[in-house]
C-alpha cells in the first residue's frame, strides 16, 4: 500500500513506527491507519499512514481494542471467523445471531434458510432438523405444526397430503392413515374411521367405499365386508346387515343378492334357511311353499268335520290326512277327492256326516251309463270356494289350503262349508249306479233314450 505523502522545507528527522511525519514533526497514526515501520524522513518531506483494509483491524504490538479512538497503531490483524470489518477499523465488529463471517470477512452473511444461528460470532450456521424450519437470517428453527411435516435444511413445512396425517409437532414425515380408515383432506391431523357399511382395505386411503351387494359390515373402522351367509342375501350396497331368506325359499351359496322359492314338492317352514325340506310322502307343494299342500298327486285329502255357525265352533271328527288314491279312481293332489274312473259311481262325501271309518264312497257300476267323469273335484282348487275347512286345518284365509310342515294339520284358514254329492252319470241317467232315468227318459235294453214326443209314448 502506497502511503500518502505531502511535500514542505523541513529538516531531517526520524518517525517512529505508529507514526507519521506531519508539517511540525512527527504524530500517531490516526485511528484506523498504522505506521509498521520507523522512518527517517529527508528534509522537507511529509509522511502518512497505512489505511486498515477490510477484514482487518489496526493494532499496538499485535494488541486488539475495542476503542474506536485508538491512534499510533503499528501493524495489522485479520478478523477471525464470526468477526467482520468494513476497513480502517481498530477492531472487528462481532456477527449477531442469524449471521455468520469465515476469517478476514469484511461483512456478516446471513444465514441461508433451512439454517440459523443462535449466538454472536458464528462462524457457521446450523441445519435445522426434520420437523423443523427457518427462514434466512434466523437465530432458530420453529417447529412444524400437527398436520405439517418438513425434511432437514427445509424453508417452510408442507401439508400432509390427503391420506395421511401427523398428530404432533416437529414431525418429519406424515403417517398412513390405516386400515378401515380415511382422510380426505391434506393438512390433517387425524383419520377418520369408515362408518358400518363402507370399509377400506389399504392405508393410506381418501375415501371409504361402500360394501358390495351380497355382503355387510356393522362395525366402525372396518378394512373388509363380510359376506352373506347361506340362507341370507342383501341386494344393496353399504348395508350394515344381510336380510333373512323368507318362509319358502332359501339360499344355498354365500354372498347372494336374492333368495330362490323352494321347489315343487319341497317347502320352508323357517326363514334365513340355506335348503328346503322334502314334503313327506303323499304331501306336495307349490314351488316357493312353506309348508307343504295338502295331498300330491295319486292322494286324496280325508278329513271329517262337525262344523258350526262360526269357524271357532268347527270341530274336526279325525285328523286329516293324504290318502292313496283309491284302485277305481282318479286322484289329482291338492284338495281334492276321488273321481270315479270310467264304469264306477260316487255319490260323493258328505264330510260332516260321513263316518270317518267308511272309505267305500266308489261303486262299480251294473249299467253303462257310469261316465267315470264326474265334477266331484267342484270346489278343490287351491283357492277353495265351495268346499273349505275350519280352524286349525287351513292356513290363510282366502289362500290356497296347506298343511303343516311335512304335512298334517294346517294352522288357519277360512270357515266356509259345503257338501258335494256327484253321480257321474251318463246323460238321462240319475241316482245310485246311475240306475234310474231321469223325466222324459227310459231304458232301451242297457241303453237310456230320450222319449219320443209322439205316437202316443208317454215317460
Amino acid at each position: 500500500m502506497t502511503p500518502y505523502f505531502s511535500h514542505s522545507r523541513y529538516s531531517s528527522r526520524v518517525c517512529k513506527k505508529g507514526e507519521f511525519g506531519a508539517d511540525l514533526g512527527c504524530e500517531r497514526c490516526h485511528t484506523g491507519r498504522y505506521a509498521p515501520s520507523a522512518v527517517n524522513l529527508p528534509e522537507n518531506t511529509t509522511t502518512g499512514c497505512y489505511a486498515t483494509p477490510p477484514g482487518y483491524y489496526a493494532t499496538k504490538n499485535g494488541m486488539a481494542t475495542m476503542h474506536s479512538n485508538m491512534t499510533g497503531a503499528t501493524e495489522i490483524v485479520a478478523c477471525v471467523a464470526g468477526t467482520y470489518s468494513k476497513g480502517n477499523a481498530t477492531f472487528c465488529g462481532l456477527c449477531p445471531a442469524g449471521f455468520y463471517s469465515n476469517i478476514r470477512a469484511s461483512e456478516c452473511i446471513s444465514c441461508s434458510v433451512g439454517k440459523y444461528s443462535a449466538t454472536s460470532k458464528s462462524s457457521s450456521c446450523h441445519d435445522c432438523d426434520p420437523g423443523k424450519y427457518a427462514e434466512e437470517s434466523s437465530i432458530k428453527c420453529n417447529a412444524c405444526p400437527a398436520g405439517q411435516y418438513s425434511i432437514s435444511r427445509a424453508q417452510s413445512c408442507q401439508n400432509c397430503t390427503s391420506g395421511r396425517y401427523t398428530s404432533a409437532d416437529s414431525s418429519s414425515s406424515c403417517v398412513k392413515c390405516g386400515l378401515g380408515t380415511i382422510q380426505p383432506q391434506k393438512g390433517a391431523t387425524k383419520c377418520y374411521a369408515c362408518a358400518p357399511g363402507f370399509f377400506m382395505r389399504a392405508s393410506g386411503g381418501t375415501d371409504c367405499r361402500a360394501c358390495s351387494v351380497g355382503t355387510y359390515q356393522n362395525k366402525y373402522k372396518s378394512s373388509l365386508c363380510v359376506s352373506c351367509a347361506a340362507g341370507n342375501f342383501q341386494e344393496n350396497t353399504s348395508a350394515i346387515n344381510c336380510l333373512r331368506c323368507p318362509e319358502g325359499r332359501y339360499q344355498a351359496a354365500q354372498g347372494q343378492i336374492r333368495c330362490f322359492d323352494c321347489e315343487a314338492g319341497k317347502y320352508q317352514a323357517k326363514d334365513g334357511q340355506a335348503e328346503c325340506d322334502t314334503c313327506a310322502t303323499g304331501y306336495s307343494s307349490d314351488p316357493g311353499m312353506y309348508a307343504c299342500r295338502i295331498c300330491a298327486v295319486n292322494y286324496w285329502y280325508r278329513a271329517y268335520y262337525n262344523l258350526g255357525q262360526n269357524a271357532a265352533d268347527n270341530e274336526s271328527l279325525t285328523t286329516p290326512s293324504c290318502e292313496r288314491c283309491p284302485l277305481n279312481a282318479r286322484c289329482g293332489g291338492g284338495l281334492c277327492l276321488p273321481e270315479p274312473k270310467m264304469g264306477y259311481w260316487s255319490q260323493g262325501i258328505d264330510r260332516s256326516t260321513t263316518n270317518p271309518d267308511d272309505l267305500e264312497f266308489i261303486y262299480k257300476c251294473t249299467t253303462k251309463n257310469c261316465e267315470g267323469i264326474s265334477n266331484i273335484s267342484v270346489g278343490c282348487s287351491f283357492e277353495w270356494s265351495i268346499l273349505s275347512f275350519p280352524d286349525p286345518f287351513a292356513r290363510r284365509l282366502g289362500e290356497s289350503l296347506f298343511l303343516s310342515p311335512g304335512g298334517g294339520i294346517p294352522e288357519k284358514g277360512p270357515m266356509e262349508a259345503a257338501n258335494v254329492t256327484v253321480e257321474a252319470c251318463t246323460k238321462g241317467s240319475i241316482g245310485p249306479y246311475c240306475a234310474a232315468c231321469k223325466t222324459r227318459w227310459f231304458f232301451f235294453k242297457t241303453i237310456v233314450k230320450l222319449c219320443p214326443v209322439h205316437d202316443g209314448f208317454i215317460c
